[in-house]
């Protein structure tokens, strides 16, 4: 029986092996608009991944704008969840095709990646229902929310998604979203002077700055809450040996003498 003619070799050069990220099961990439109109949903979205215990991933802080997409790729890779928001995909108007196609990277990294890529989860936002339904159809079965480009509403939408995430760290403490637009209001009033700090302006704070701002409030409030409990825990104790100590027999009151009626 005659041998199958040999496939033609491909002239390509072999891809080098992927390795798992460290922090791969807590990586957020943030695929989004970059125009100034956005920044404050950015500012409020990155708030949030970080107060749910996950860390955000976005092109934003890359550097080297020769292998831009190339970097993209990379991030996609190492996040595990990615947020994708289609607000500017306007129907009528000249399209926003970054936001599409980092999509499809993220989906075909999930559907055709490694074994640890098949757990892999993406939320879609966008403005509104009008908008998302005139302009998307393959995609119209998976997770959407809307935000109204509203922060508190963003804050909201993508605080319950990654709440409810399997991999979650069960023992970490995510505010409700009310409580999250509250300390995201302070963080805003607080965060020009941890800027100035750093001799940065707050307005102007590029992404890895920001998120280093970020941070530096985050564990200011948790060492403020920690001293809070600790003072809570020592009052309890105090309260507790109290009560444990033993209480002296009341000793009834004096009698007084018989009054004479005669």
């Amino acid at each position: 029986m005659a041998k199958a003619p040999a496939r033609p070799r491909s002239h390509r050069p072999r891809r080098p092996p992927r390795h798992k990220h460290p922090d791969y099961d807590l990586n957020v990439f943030i695929n989004c608009p970059f125009d100034p109109a956005y920044e404050e949903l950015f500012r409020a979205m990155v708030f949030t991944v970080y107060a749910c215990g996950f860390i955000p991933q976005s092109a934003k802080g890359i550097s080297n704008q020769n292998r831009r997409f190339e970097r993209i790729i990379e991030l996609i890779g190492e996040s595990r969840y990615s947020l994708h928001d289609l607000c500017r995909s306007i129907p009528g108007q000249a399209p926003r095709n970054n936001m599409p196609l980092e999509l499809g990277v993220f989906i075909g990294c999930w559907r055709f990646g490694t074994a640890y890529d098949y757990d892999k989860e993406y939320l879609i936002l966008d403005k509104d229902a009008t908008s998302y339904n005139q302009h998307t159809s393959d995609i119209k079965a998976d997770d959407v929310e809307f935000h109204e480009n509203n922060p508190a509403l963003l804050i909201e939408r993508v605080r319950d998604w990654l709440a409810s995430r399997a991999f979650r760290n069960a023992t970490y403490r995510i505010p409700g979203a009310d409580i999250l637009v509250e300390r995201y209001a302070r963080f805003q009033q607080d965060g020009p002077a941890l800027a100035a700090e750093y001799e940065l302006r707050f307005a102007r704070l590029k992404f890895p700055e920001y998120c280093t701002v970020v941070n530096d409030w985050r564990q200011a409030q948790e060492a403020d809450y920690q001293k809070e409990l600790a003072i809570l825990a020592a009052y309890q104790e105090k309260l507790a040996k109290l009560a444990e100590q033993p209480k002296e027999p009341a000793t009834p009151p004096p009698l007084s003498p018989a009054t004479n009626s005669h």
